[in-house]
């Protein structure tokens, strides 16, 4: 039914049972996935072997040591077993609802995200029987749900991304893009926020190579903005077209968020209309500027 893909970090240290926990928690899904690590990292192979998922170890990456977003989902779709796939970062755990929202969509052209959970966990996870009901207790009472500017899953049909730039991987913007690439390319965006638990694991961020303060503002993040051409690109999982619900599909509220992003939606798509959309875009990116940034 589904391929699950991601790429993890050195598996050593926190970072390290964080992504033990993210993983295992994949393998137990049902119908059970397909499980691709894309990673040429130490410790990567035994992580893979240990876990009894699919090592690729040929991952390109840039002069920073990054693994490039273009080569990762090129490869994934063409190792795939399955009609679909889902990138997954390599610190989320997943719950039986995932496969479940899944299974509800119909859409040949789709792609489907969702806001994650933000919660402290600091030990391996033991996963014995009822250890779902055990962690959707704590996620309630302690997790915070995350800004929508974030985005930790994609589930899209098999083939439908090409022609992707070369993004470095979690240095900003790329997943924001890949989410107007879909809405240019007529796909349903689906946010399943209400019905998918998508839970992330805190952890801190190391600064790589050539970054003096974060991955956000280094060079690599100034790159995926060019290519990503720029915040005008930048969707969010506020800009989805449908939201899945306990009770099905249904079209999302008109807020004011909606009603100013409309410039933002067709200034790419009706190029003639740029100069009567130009002023309403102008007003709505500054005001989404800021949005963003406090997210």
């Amino acid at each position: 039914m589904l391929t699950i893909f991601t790429t993890t970090k050195p598996s050593i240290g926190e970072i390290g049972f964080i992504q033990r926990n993210a993983i295992n928690s994949w393998r137990l899904l049902r119908p059970k996935p397909q499980i691709l690590l894309f990673d040429n990292e130490k410790g990567a192979k035994k992580l893979a072997k240990d876990l009894k998922i699919t090592h690729v170890p040929e991952v390109r990456k840039n002069e920073y040591g990054t693994p490039l977003v273009r080569d990762i989902f090129e490869k994934a779709q063409s190792l795939a077993k399955n009609r679909i796939l889902a990138y997954v970062n390599a610190d989320i755990i997943l719950m039986q609802d995932f496969m479940e929202a899944i299974s509800r969509i119909k859409f040949d052209k789709f792609v489907l995200v969702g806001q994650r959970r933000d919660i402290d966990i600091k030990k391996n996870i033991r996963f014995q029987k009822g250890w779902r009901e055990k962690l959707r207790k704590i996620v309630a009472k302690e997790s915070k749900l995350h800004g929508p500017s974030g985005i930790d899953y994609f589930v899209f049909p098999k083939g439908f991304f090409s022609n992707i730039p070369n993004f470095a991987l979690g240095r900003t913007l790329w997943d924001n893009w890949f989410l107007y690439k879909a809405w240019i390319s007529g796909a349903t965006l689906i946010d399943a926020t209400e019905v998918i638990t998508a839970i992330h694991q805190n952890h801190k961020v190391h600064l790589p190579r050539g970054h003096k303060k974060n991955v956000w503002k280094g060079p690599e993040a100034k790159m995926n903005q060019t290519l990503a051409g720029g915040l005008s690109r930048a969707f969010t999982i506020r800009d989805c077209s449908k939201l899945l619900t306990k009770e099905g599909l249904e079209n999302p509220k008109v807020d004011f968020y909606r009603i100013f992003s409309a410039p933002f939606r067709y200034y790419d798509k009706l190029p003639a209309l740029k100069p009567f959309l130009f002023f309403g875009w102008l007003v709505f990116l500054i005001w989404r500027k800021i949005k963003i940034i406090k997210t």
